[in-house]
């Protein structure tokens, strides 16, 4: 699932209110919504740890020593270099 209105809070992109996101989330039975497309310079939770954007420059952020990844093991989410 994409859209730019969960990572970016410029009005162009149409910010995501609390309640829209609540529903979403509902609607999919999820705890939270991994999206990328709209590059960040490091991956970024928002929303309470409820969006996370993975989307990251991996070369760039490599030779930055920048978070490039997410994992997930059961309960618990890591953002790795």
């Amino acid at each position: 699932m994409w859209y730019r209105g969960m990572v970016r809070d410029d009005p162009k992109y149409s910010p995501i209110a609390p309640d829209t996101l609540a529903m979403v989330l509902r609607r999919h039975d999820v705890d939270r919504i991994v999206v990328g497309h709209t590059i960040f310079p490091e991956v970024t939770s928002l929303h309470g740890g409820k969006v996370v954007a993975v989307n990251v420059d991996n070369k760039k952020n490599r030779k930055h020593h920048r978070t490039r990844a997410m994992l997930i093991e059961g309960a618990i989410i890591r953002f790795v270099m």
